[in-house]
Formats: C-alpha cells, structure tokens, sequence
C-alpha cells in the first residue's frame, strides 16, 4: 500500500487534493500471461462483450536488478438499438410506464398534412398508418447501448540503484 497524504493532485489530477491511496498489486512481473473472455445475452441477443489481454515482464529486481513489463489490453462491446430489445420487455412495460413505448413516431420525414379534415402522407413517406398519418420507426435509431471500443497499453521499468534508491518509468495508452 501506498500512500501520498498531500501534493498528489500534479499526479492524479485535483480529485486528488486530500491524498491518494494505492493498493499495489505488483511491483514486477516475470513470464507472460493471456486472458480472454466473451459475454452474450441469450434474450435478447443483443449487447455482447469480448476483453483480452496480454501481460509479459522479464527481470527480477533483486537478481537482475532491474524489471520491466507490458501489459495490453483490448476491449469491445456490441452497441444495439431499442428495435432489437423491445419485444423482450414485460408487457405491463408500455402498459404501465410508457404507453408510447416501441411505437413508431408521428414525428416523421416527409410529415403529414390534413386535407379536408384527413389526414395525408407527404409523398415519399416510407410507412403509412390505416389512418394515412406518415409515421417514422425511430426504434432503430434509439440507442440503448453504446457500441465501446477500448485499446490499453501499461508498460513499467524499475531499475535498482542502491540498497534504499529505485528508478522507474511508466507509461499508459
């Protein structure tokens, strides 16, 4: 455990005004490790995760007296729209909480206009109701989840310069 009572806001930022508290999982690192994993919803099919990783260090501190590692990581989730999930919702969903839920939007491109007190799809309209109202199904437009796409690269270099005194080095992508 580290811990830096004050001044560490010109490292970690001004949240970091009162002090900071590390929990160092290592110091160094020796051999090379992968990790990978992939998540998927069954109902609905829709919003799947895949993460992998990759940590190699070569060097013992106390032997070689120095150590550096790399650690590479790699993310991405699938983003999906309301057209993809909306028929899994309970029905009291739209019933109870929004009665407008996964209907298409009267708000539409062309538009509609009234003639004689009916009503009448701008030509050019994709969807039109019984009632002649052009209609717009923004459901596969609303986002849901966002796609992500992550890319992290941590590398770290410590050398031994006396008994009581190390250099490092890191870096973060």
């Amino acid at each position: 455990v580290e811990i830096v009572k004050d001044g560490a806001s010109a490292v970690y930022g001004s949240d970091a005004m009162a002090g900071v508290i590390n929990i160092i999982t290592r110091r160094e690192y020796n051999g090379i490790g992968m990790s990978a994993s992939h998540t998927f919803n069954e109902r609905p099919n829709a919003g799947a995760q895949t993460q992998a990783g990759l940590v190699a260090g070569y060097g013992s501190l106390e032997k070689d007296g120095f150590n550096v590692l790399a650690n590479l990581e790699a993310y991405r989730r699938e983003g999906y729209t309301l057209d993809k999930v909306k028929d899994d919702y309970a029905e009291w969903h739209k019933r109870l909480y929004n009665q407008a839920f996964g209907d298409p939007s009267s708000f539409s491109s062309p538009g509609t206009l009234r003639l004689d007190g009916k009503r009448v799809a701008v030509a050019g309209c994709a969807t039109v109701l019984a009632s002649g109202q052009c209609v717009l199904d923004i459901n596969g437009m609303s986002q849901v989840s966002d796609p992500a796409k992550r890319l992290n690269l941590y590398t770290a270099g410590r050398a031994k310069l006396g008994n009581d005194l190390q250099a490092f080095a890191e870096v973060s992508y």
